[in-house]
């Protein structure tokens, strides 16, 4: 899924809560990045965990942690064999292409 069609599909979801560092650290998590998401999306799944107890429900905050652990849990098995094992040039590629990413937006942040 490509982010421009993710960004649509969570407001179609109103999902208004995450905000553009939200949405930018949730592109890195979908992308497969996991070293650099791993502790990044802790940060975006407290931020989800937030805005689901604070006026919503416990039920929707209960299927955001599960589905959040099933996801790493998948996620992190899927890496390691998929790009550590077939692809490891792959890896290298698409974290350095992350990381200039990120180095950008922090440099604009600073302007």
């Amino acid at each position: 899924m490509r982010f421009n069609g993710l960004k649509s599909h969570l407001r179609l979801q109103k999902l208004r809560f995450l905000d553009a560092p939200g949405l930018f650290l949730l592109e890195i998590v979908l992308t497969g990045a996991y070293d650099l998401a791993d502790v990044l999306a802790n940060v975006l799944v407290l931020k989800w965990m937030i805005g689901a107890l604070m006026g919503r429900d416990l039920i929707r905050a209960a299927w955001v942690l599960g589905g959040f652990l099933v996801y790493q849990l998948s996620v992190s098995f899927l890496w390691h064999w998929y790009f550590e094992r077939v692809y490891p040039q792959w890896k290298e590629r698409l974290e350095y292409k992350l990381n200039r990413r990120l180095y950008r937006i922090m440099l604009d942040a600073r302007l």
